[in-house]
C-alpha cells in the first residue's frame, strides 16, 4: 500500500520524494518504476524512515545523545513500555488474575476482545503481555518491574 506520494524536491538529476506506505512495501521498486514510467531509469540513492506506527523520527534520539547521558549516569529519555502497545485492549487484573498471570497461567477476560491484550496489575503498571488462546488469554510476556 502506497498512499501520499509527493514531491519533496527536484535537484536534477535527483528526484527527492515522500510516501506513506504500509509493511512488506518495495520502496526500491518504486523508483524503478517511477524511472520507467518516466523512460529514463532510476534506482534509489537513498532510503530514510521517518516513521514506524506511530512512533516518529522527530521524536527520536540521537545515539551520541543517548551515549552522553549514559556515561554521565543522567536519565535516559525512555518512553515507557506501554506506548509501544497502547493500540492493544488494555485489561486491568486484580491481585488474584495478576498472580495467575506472573505464574505464567492462561486466565478468562470477559472484557477483552481481539487476539491480544496488555494486562494491568492493581497498581496500574504494565503487567504482561496477552495473546487470545481460544476461549483464555496466555501470557507471552510478563514483566517484573522490581528489578528496577
Amino acid at each position: 500500500m502506497i498512499g501520499r506520494p509527493g514531491l519533496v524536491a527536484w535537484e536534477p538529476p535527483l528526484l527527492k520524494i515522500g510516501v506513506l506506505c504500509g509493511k512488506g512495501t518495495y520502496i526500491r521498486s518504486l523508483a524503478r518504476d517511477i524511472g520507467a514510467a518516466l523512460g529514463c531509469g532510476a534506482h534509489l540513492a537513498e532510503l530514510r524512515r521517518t516513521a514506524v506506527g506511530q512512533f516518529r523520527i522527530e521524536e527520536a534520539v540521537p545515539l551520541a545523545e543517548l551515549e552522553r547521558r549514559s556515561q554521565q549516569n543522567e536519565q535516559l529519555p525512555l518512553l515507557p513500555p506501554e506506548r509501544a502497545v497502547a493500540d492493544w485492549v488494555r485489561v486491568d487484573l486484580d491481585d488474584r488474575e495478576a498472580q495467575r498471570v506472573r505464574n505464567g497461567q492462561a486466565i478468562a477476560l470477559r472484557q477483552a476482545s481481539g487476539e491480544r491484550a496488555r494486562a494491568h496489575g492493581p497498581d496500574g503498571s504494565l503487567l504482561a503481555l496477552l495473546e487470545r488462546d481460544g476461549a483464555v488469554f496466555k501470557p507471552v510476556k510478563v514483566f517484573d518491574w522490581s528489578q528496577g
